[in-house]
């Protein structure tokens, strides 16, 4: 049995502190997971990824090549931590692109054990910091194509997770919070949070006091099944977790007739559809499956707001002019 132990001081309890990241999900996004793979599968991140890879650009590819470099792990650049609760994408790389030459080819010290050096990886071996630079790139270039469309309906759905959380943490204590994060992590009495990982990973304790740094919880709607532990030194520590189910249920925004009209998950999908997405799409937007989608998009077709196409084995939403009008009355 293999035991992560986060050792937590008074100091540490009082800074826990909750934040989101784009390049977090970039990364996971990106990354080919299944069976044996560390990060583990989640069918978030699949159903983001079956409506967003027909949108990758050429330019993206050193990115997703380093990304799926191994299946143990990532160099540690790519976990370089700035402040703020809700980070911004163009913060997180410039952040990742300053990192000097030595670390640079320091992180990539994880890939001597492989038969075979990815050719990725070679590169940057010989092109330091100038090569992560080009990375750095290629990471734009995917998250511009295909995660920024989704980001602002991802990031209400994670600020609710953390509301959520934060509310446990204030009436309940941190200990309780971080005890029902996670099934496989508990919280003990001496301040103590343990992660126990799955046989496969062998055995033994790997203790990390946090030293009075506190803890970063980073709430994660591409993780299912693990947790992400970002423990290097001289770097603040951070916990990414998965998005809780009840979490998926977005508030409506405040004022919106639209929502008042249709209901929350109506009005959405009117926008989407608007937005030219199809019924994987829209699923993917709306967080639920695509059968639930297609009876959104149905009821909507009822009411006289959208038409609907078939395009070989796709399906294409169209607004009708009632349907475009009552957007351009409400816009968000």
């Amino acid at each position: 049995m293999h035991v992560i132990e986060l050792v937590f001081s008074v100091q540490d309890v009082a800074r826990t502190r909750f934040s989101s990241s784009p390049m977090d999900h970039l990364l996971l996004g990106a990354v080919a997971a299944g069976p044996g793979h560390y990060v583990g599968a989640s069918s978030t991140r699949e159903r983001w990824w079956r409506g967003a890879r027909a949108h990758v650009p050429r330019k993206a590819a050193p990115f997703i090549e380093l990304v799926n470099a191994s299946s143990v792990q990532m160099p540690d650049f790519f976990g370089a931590g700035i402040a703020g609760d809700r980070r911004r994408i163009g913060d997180e790389l410039d952040h990742i692109a300053a990192v000097c030459d030595d670390r640079v080819r320091s992180d990539l010290a994880i890939y001597d054990a492989m038969p075979q050096v990815p050719r990725i990886v070679e590169e940057l071996r010989d092109e330091g910091a100038r090569g992560l630079r080009r990375v750095a790139e290629a990471a734009w270039a995917l998250h511009r194509a295909c995660l920024a469309p989704d980001w602002r309906d991802m990031e209400r759905l994670i600020q609710a997770d953390i509301q959520r959380r934060a509310r446990v943490m204030a009436e309940q204590g941190v200990g309780v919070m971080l005890d029902t994060l996670h099934p496989q992590l508990a919280w003990g009495e001496r301040g103590v949070l343990q992660y126990t990982e799955p046989p496969s990973y062998g055995d033994g304790i790997w203790s990390v006091p946090l030293d009075g740094r506190g803890l970063e919880l980073r709430p994660s709607l591409f993780l299912q099944e693990g947790l992400g532990f970002l423990l290097q030194d001289g770097r603040p520590p951070a916990l990414i977790h998965p998005v809780a189910v009840g979490s998926h249920q977005v508030p409506p925004d405040p004022g919106d007739g639209l929502t008042a009209l249709l209901g929350p998950v109506k009005a959405r999908a009117l926008r989407a559809i608007g937005a030219g997405l199809g019924t994987a799409e829209l699923a993917l937007r709306l967080g639920i499956k695509p059968p639930a989608a297609s009876a959104h998009a149905a009821a909507l077709r009822t009411a006289g707001l959208v038409t609907t196409t078939r395009e070989g084995r796709s399906v294409r939403h169209t607004l009708t002019p009632l349907g475009a009008g009552l957007l351009d009355a409400n816009p968000q």
